[in-house]
């Protein structure tokens, strides 16, 4: 967290959802989120709703005939305002299918009301979260073409705004070939990741901290054990170096 920052953890969020922010026509990688990343199960955007469904009630939010499709900002608010059961809205993009279930729990209950999200260094592990009335807001204030496509740049911008730090820097999301190639590796070396298991995650202030970080050579077992991930070696080919930060 931001230092000086104080987080409170608690149970549960009030009432989230995920919104998965999705399209078909992707440019570099043209209908990547139809592609197979865990064969023969699931393609990208199925693998991401897998995850995400662990953490909390799922929506995917693909862009109406009528609705303009840089405008992602109103695309997610329209999804938000037909669904008022919910108060609380993490938002991830499909091209993530590494998402870290344990990672986006432990955020999710250590969110207290104050909009946060991850830093550019957590590409494909990256989430944010913020209530249906900071998203209202943005949707009202924000002008830019820039905000409306990037959802929570505006909100990035006040005093209020909460970034998680990463401590080593990821390029894990699908942008291109080469990263659906990546995906397909990891899945293959290690069961453990292609069945969603969380990794392992240690906190340089104090265990269980809010500073958490993944461990890569090591997966949280269902009986709070510790087992191998044998895909560490693959996916440690992608940390490190510039964050990618998307145009």
């Amino acid at each position: 967290m931001e230092e000086g920052t104080r987080v409170v953890l608690r149970e549960e969020a009030v009432n989230p959802v995920i919104l998965i922010q999705a399209r078909s026509n992707s440019t570099r990688l043209p209908n990547k989120i139809w592609a197979k990343v865990n064969e023969p199960e699931r393609c990208m955007l199925d693998e991401v709703r897998y995850r995400c469904a662990q953490v909390a009630p799922t929506l995917t939010c693909f862009p109406r005939p009528n609705q303009d499709e840089n405008d992602v900002l109103n695309r997610l608010y329209q999804v938000a305002i037909r669904n008022p059961q919910y108060d609380t809205i993490i938002r991830v993009t499909a091209d993530c299918p590494l998402l870290d279930v344990g990672l986006m729990r432990h955020w999710r209950d250590c969110y207290t009301g104050q909009p946060m999200g991850t830093a550019p260094g957590w590409d494909g592990l990256d989430f944010e979260i913020f209530s249906k009335n900071d998203l209202e807001l943005a949707w009202y204030q924000a002008a830019l073409p820039y905000d409306r496509e990037h959802v929570t740049s505006w909100m990035r911008r006040q005093p209020e705004w909460i970034t998680i730090p990463a401590k080593q820097t990821l390029r894990f999301s699908v942008d291109d070939q080469e990263g659906l190639d990546f995906v397909r590796k990891v899945f293959q070396a290690c069961p453990r990741c292609a069945s969603a298991v969380p990794h392992h995650t240690n906190s340089p202030t104090s265990i269980g901290g809010p500073d958490r970080h993944p461990v890569w050579d090591l997966h949280l077992s269902t009986g709070g054990g510790l087992e191998e991930c044998t895909a560490a070696d693959i996916l440690m080919t992608r940390v490190g170096g510039s964050p990618y930060i998307s145009k």
